[in-house]
């Protein structure tokens, strides 16, 4: 038999994973010798030395029984071209070598044998030390993107660090699991135990320690059960929580939060049992909420659901989650006792900033939000929101992709070799990304970047990347932002170009919506396709609001063939806020303005603030200042239609969050209702395009005289649902027949539908069926989200594809 030396070097997810000790085991089930370590944020190399046959054996067998939570993107060997002679095998300290990836993961719910521990189900029952800890852990699940300060992900590199791991005690010690082979423990960074780890302690306002460790979390429940709000530190941020079922406690909450009127707070079940009493679940649904991510499913609510009107108002439907970490289970197991059952988790922060994560600044943020504080004493490495996402038209697209996704990249069809762009995404719902070699960074979800706080986590967030991914100054080629000159991120780009010495792509919106989908898809962005673009408001390259655009050609060249027709927004940004406006806007354009008077004061003028005078002041202004030439803004948006329409059906008439007009018309049509083709026929027959050679306009204004003969003040809520349903429906068949039509022009196979609305269950449906009818390829976002999300992706790719035709 031949004896050899290899050096085995492996890249992808292979830290923090349980990646050496899989390792080191089926190394020594081969009866290699030699050595394991890990290689900064280069991944894992070993050195081993054995029979050739068993090598080659090994190499086949790390595909086949790796880590579930691991993934492999390089694996090369190389013969040495001596032998050392090794006595033995062992993982050696890790070097600080440099790759082009981020060999961490996203942070892994509790596995199913650390839930066991914590319960006294696994081996040990209760006597096993780690019962009812909250922070039990082990080499395949608990905290890690958010405990990380830089690679290699070794204990001194996150913040356990702050936690010796023990090595006295009266059973099985930390330090002895942790260096034991044949322990799921096995070199495993995160875990410790109640001797030597973090825990809990809850507090007052004042700062009084009320009680600590397991008895907090006992007396956090019982405080839960009277209707108190508490504010609990979890793995990435803090939560407001509170009795779901409890009317007083989630008004008290929704009271205190201030901005958050009827934004609906998200909840958390203990299983996937209690969260079909409350909502309908598919499989994609429950494929999502039991996966290790554990991201926030939107799921249609049962009629019977157990769960105050007040946590999703005038919605159908409601955010459901699983626990991901051990305080939640232990936390849900004295709830049982008490008789608690769903509890509302919402992010804890004040509207707009971002969540604290030190414990002085939860106190001093929350103070006023929460009754009581549910603290430990780990730090929290990176802020990190939940993850939220939808399964639209049996697809499952990605609302927020934070927590449980992030580290973790998307592959992508360019490369930039050793160089990286710095991507700083829009305004809204925004996250940075990073592009380096053949692999795109996105960041944790962000948010809104309207202040200086937010501005500044997304500054961290992004200097964070470019710390684990080794991304110095003279390795960025391009800084890439929104071309809408005002924002705050964009000016950051300004000068973050100006101080690197390198080139700043403004890029506009909806291209970078369209770049982000073929990103997405792994497309070549040369070839020309098709790209519906629907959501509310983008900089547009004539200088107005787009939201409603259908593109053709290449993503680097794209044209814009067809958009929704102009309508006036009077009070600019006040008719997002009173949508009202927007449907005063759209029917002054078709009616008399006599006409347009009588509707509003008859039907509408409620949603008017200061009433007929208001309604006055509006008609005066479309009649002066309306049309191309005319001083109110302009936009194409989709969702301004949808906002309009949800005010006609009387579903909303003021935005206390972003979107919610639109989401309500959606929420109106009760789950299961059946789609009446000769009313989405009536709605499409209300539809008409023009062409003018250079543009074709889609006026879908016709349908609001529709619908306001259809309907009245006092029609019920099944022929507004009606209304509703077929609405929502036509206005995605007609946005797909017309795609289809440019695309068969431009002899095109693939369209792709990217944008906000792409969340809308009856305009996704509407557009895919049309496109698949037709022979074509529909295209949706899978890794991104198809929101504001996904926009640093698409500004990442258009700026290196710049850089690179330029070179």
């Amino acid at each position: 038999m031949t004896r050899i030396g290899v050096t085995i070097n492996i890249e992808g997810i292979v830290q923090g994973v349980g990646f050496r000790p899989f390792l080191y085991n089926l190394a020594m089930a081969h009866g290699l010798k030699g050595w394991v370590k890990n290689r900064g944020n280069a991944g894992v190399q070993l050195r081993l030395e054995g029979e050739e046959e068993a090598i080659n054996q090994f190499v086949k067998d790390i595909g086949v029984k790796k880590p579930a939570i691991s993934r492999i993107d390089s694996l090369t060997v190389e013969k040495t071209s001596t032998l050392e002679r090794f006595q033995g095998l062992s993982i050696i300290e890790s070097d600080g070598s440099t790759g082009a990836s981020i060999a961490v993961p996203a942070d892994i719910a509790t596995c199913d044998a650390c839930i066991a521990d914590m319960m006294g189900t696994g081996p040990g029952g209760k006597n096993n030390k780690y019962y009812m800890y909250p922070f039990v852990a082990c080499a395949n699940c608990g905290p890690r993107f958010t405990t990380v300060a830089d690679l290699p992900y070794d204990r001194h590199m996150t913040t356990m660090v702050d936690f010796t791991l023990c090595a006295k005690a009266q059973e099985v010690t930390c330090k002895q699991e942790y260096e034991d082979p044949e322990n799921r423990r096995f070199h495993a960074q995160a875990f410790s135990c109640p001797n030597c780890g973090p825990n809990y302690f809850l507090v007052d306002h004042e700062g009084h320690v009320l009680s600590r460790e397991l008895d907090a979390l006992k007396q956090s429940v019982k405080k839960l059960r009277d209707g108190h709000v508490i504010a609990m530190k979890g793995i990435g941020g803090v939560h407001l929580v509170c009795d779901a079922t409890n009317d007083r406690a989630v008004l008290r909450l929704r009271e205190r939060k201030g901005g958050r009127k009827f934004k609906p707070f998200a909840i958390m079940v203990p299983d996937i049992t209690a969260a079909r009493k409350l909502v309908h679940v598919t499989e994609i649904d429950e494929l999502a909420l039991t996966s290790p991510r554990r991201p926030i499913i939107l799921l249609a609510r049962k009629e019977t659901a157990a769960i105050s009107t007040h946590v999703a108002p005038g919605l159908n439907s409601v955010g459901i989650m699983l626990p991901y970490m051990g305080t939640h289970h232990v936390l849900f197991h004295f709830c049982k006792n008490h008789g608690l059952g769903p509890l509302v988790f919402t992010s804890g922060n004040a509207s707009g900033i971002p969540m604290a994560i030190t414990n002085e600044d939860i106190v001093a943020q929350v103070g006023t939000l929460a009754d009581f504080f549910l603290m430990h004493d780990r730090r929290i490495e990176q802020r990190c929101d939940d993850s939220v996402g939808k399964t639209v038209g049996n697809t499952m697209l990605l609302i927020r992709r934070s927590r449980g996704f992030v580290p973790e990249y998307i592959p992508t069809t360019v490369d930039t070799g050793e160089k990286s762009i710095i991507a700083v995404g829009p305004e809204l719902h925004s996250a940075g990304a990073i592009l380096k070699g053949n692999k795109l960074f996105p960041t944790q979800y962000i948010g809104d970047v309207v202040n200086l706080e937010t501005l500044t986590y997304l500054e961290a967030a992004i200097g964070h990347f470019r710390k684990l991914l080794r991304v110095q100054d003279t390795g960025i080629a391009a800084v890439a932002c929104d071309a809408h000159p005002a924002f705050h991120s964009s000016a950051w780009a300004r000068e973050l170009a100006s101080t690197m010495k390198v080139s700043l792509h403004p890029v506009y919106h909806h291209h970078a919506h369209c770049a982000a989908l073929a990103l997405d898809k792994k497309l070549d962005p040369a070839e020309p396709r098709v790209y519906i673009t629907c959501d509310g408001v983008g900089y547009g390259v004539d200088g107005h609001a787009w939201g409603g655009e259908i593109f053709a050609g290449p993503v680097t060249s794209l044209r814009r063939i067809a958009r929704l027709k102009y309508v006036p927004m009077p009070g600019g940004d006040l008719a997002v806020k009173y949508p009202s406006r927007m449907l005063a806007a759209i029917l002054h354009g078709r009616l008399s303005r006599g006409e347009v008077e009588s509707i509003l004061l008859d039907r509408f003028v409620d949603g008017f603030k200061e009433g007929k005078t208001e309604v006055s002041i509006v008609l005066d202004q479309l009649d002066r200042r309306a049309g191309p030439g005319g001083a109110l803004p302009l936009t194409s948006s989709t969702g301004r239609l949808l906002d309009a329409m949800s005010v006609a059906l009387g579903a909303c008439t003021e935005a206390s969050y972003e979107g919610e007009p639109a989401i309500r018309l959606e929420g109106m049509v009760p789950p299961g209702s059946t789609i009446d083709p000769a009313a989405v026929k009536q709605y499409r027959d209300a539809f008409s395009s023009k062409d003018d050679g250079q543009i074709t306009e889609l006026d879908l204004g016709g349908a609001f005289p529709l619908v306001l003969q259809q309907t009245s003040r006092y029609t019920g809520p099944r022929d507004k649902a009606r209304n509703a349903l077929a609405f929502q429906a036509a206005v995605g068949r007609y946005l797909g027949d017309e795609a289809v039509t440019i695309a068969r022009r431009e002899g095109i196979k693939e369209v792709g539908f990217t944008g906000g609305v792409s969340y809308n269950e009856f305009i996704f449906s509407g557009i895919r069926e049309a496109i698949e009818a037709a022979g074509m390829t529909f295209l949706h976002h899978d890794a991104l989200p198809p929101g504001d999300g996904c926009v640093a992706a698409g500004q990442a790719l258009l700026a290196w594809l710049d850089e690179r035709d330029k070179a």
